[in-house]
């Protein structure tokens, strides 16, 4: 789920809903392993990361992330939930969604792109044949979510890797809806201006927030808290938790509203797998579509027990690779920065530290999200959703992402701990690791004023 791509944010948080003008103001978008070497290089993801010293645990994945559940809503999924793999697999999910939808429509997007007239298409056949539909914001269909950090435009459905999940859920789809509806009532609106034009105006009620931004903020503010707090009590994890059931925890970052719930959820799972990994040894895997860490996320890893692998876009991966103008040197300003946090991680002696750079031909990287494997052999935990885990994730940008936790029986839970461990394998069998040596070579002829705009980048990008 997007829930960044919904909103733009800018200095004062104005948040700009997104649409196509074709549908109308009230229609508004509102492999394992393949090769011997790879086997030897990747043979430590696939098995316990343990130290000598190091003891099995007893934990279930959902005693060890308990503590994530507090204060958080929380949601009991029975059915199989889909690992969705490729591009054009995600783009006709969405067509099927939208063909299929008797009830509700929910996209979100932080743009749809020119070229994309059969989603359209598409779009304006549900509205005629199923008038009461709602189109809001979010890729959901009646008591279907599939959550993404994917925009939709041609790329996002042909060569531009991202993540993709469908859970069919009613409850959960549910407090999407409630999520956006709240959203959407303090965001622009596009309206007709007439003769085939459209014009965005503050919904009725909140102040332009480029003008009174204290009394939007706090508006916003107020309707946040009074959804996230009820949602919580009404989806408290309450009883005993079944060893069959998959937990699923929604997390929203919006810091200019005052909304940091998902920023102390990262801490307390950062703080989790530290501790865990003092005893049993624990390995992680975080992907983001650019190397550009917030601070936040940097020092935790850093100073983590566990053991982690990043996997970033390459630059022939990064979406800057061919801009013209000063924007092309903006993935040798990502090479630039992951040199320097290696070069720290080396001289914090964590050679458990390992960098991956997504790499496949003509193919661009989006794909963001965490795999945690604990000591076990598969996946004992993931978060997917719209975070690059940058510094505009964490302070700017209105972010959304969930936490799945499967639980230790049954086979609709070994099914999604497998197809999870695929996944980052599948995604890891298009990577190369970087070490020190090689991004030095490549940030030898970078221009000098590229270090001076390094400040700029880490909060724009």
């Amino acid at each position: 789920m997007a829930l960044r791509n919904l909103l733009l944010c800018s200095a004062y948080a104005p948040l700009l809903a997104t649409t196509a003008a074709k549908i109308q103001a009230a229609a508004c978008l509102g492999v394992f392993v393949h090769n011997d070497a790879y086997k030897r290089k990747y043979v430590s993801i696939t098995a316990p990361c343990r130290s000598s010293k190091a003891r099995y645990s007893t934990q279930s994945a959902h005693q060890v992330f308990e503590p994530l559940t507090k204060s958080r809503p929380v949601f009991r999924i029975r059915k199989p939930i889909r690992i969705i793999r490729e591009p054009s697999d995600f783009y006709h999910e969405i067509l099927r969604g939208i063909k299929t939808a008797k009830r509700r429509i929910c996209l979100s997007s932080l743009y749809l792109g020119g070229e994309e007239t059969e989603l359209v298409e598409y779009l304006d056949r549900a509205l005629t044949k199923n008038s009461h539909l709602q189109h809001i914001k979010l890729y959901m269909f009646d008591n279907e979510a599939i959550v993404s950090g994917a925009n939709l435009s041609r790329d996002y459905f042909t060569n531009r890797q991202d993540r993709y999940m469908k859970i069919d859920d009613r409850m959960l789809t549910d407090y999407f809806v409630q999520l956006v509806h709240t959203i959407g009532g303090f965001s622009f609106e596009l309206r007709s201006s007439g003769s085939g034009k459209y014009h965005l105006q503050m919904v009725d009620g909140i102040p332009d927030p480029s003008r009174d931004p204290k009394q939007f903020v706090r508006l916003a503010n107020a309707a946040m808290a009074e959804l996230l707090y009820g949602s919580e009590v009404k989806h408290s994890l309450e009883g005993t938790v079944s060893a069959s059931d998959t937990l699923v925890i929604p997390t929203v970052q919006m810091n200019q509203l005052g909304i940091t719930q998902d920023e102390a959820h990262m801490d307390e799972f950062f703080q989790l797998t530290s501790n865990y990994a003092l005893e049993h040894g624990c390995r992680n895997l975080m992907a983001s579509a650019y190397f550009n860490f917030s601070d936040f996320h940097k020092q935790n890893v850093l100073s983590s027990k566990s053991r982690w692998d990043l996997l970033v876009a390459s630059p022939e991966a990064n979406g800057f690779y061919t801009a013209s103008g000063i924007s092309r040197y903006i993935p040798d300003m990502y090479s630039l920065i992951e040199y320097q946090f290696l070069k720290t991680a080396r001289k914090k002696s964590r050679g458990d530290i390992l960098i991956e750079e997504y790499m496949r031909d003509n193919w661009t990287f989006h794909g963001k999200g965490v795999w945690s494997y604990l000591d076990q052999k598969l996946p004992q935990m993931t978060m997917i959703g719209s975070p690059n885990y940058g510094y505009r994730s964490v302070y700017c940008d209105l972010e959304a992402q969930i936490t799945i936790i499967p639980g230790s029986e049954g086979s609709n839970n070994l099914d999604l701990q497998r197809g999870l461990h695929k996944e980052a394998l599948y995604l890891l069998s298009h990577s190369k690791m970087i070490d020190e040596d090689t991004l030095r070579r490549r940030i030898r002829n970078s221009p000098l004023w590229l270090h001076a705009l390094k400040p700029f980048i880490l909060k724009k990008m």
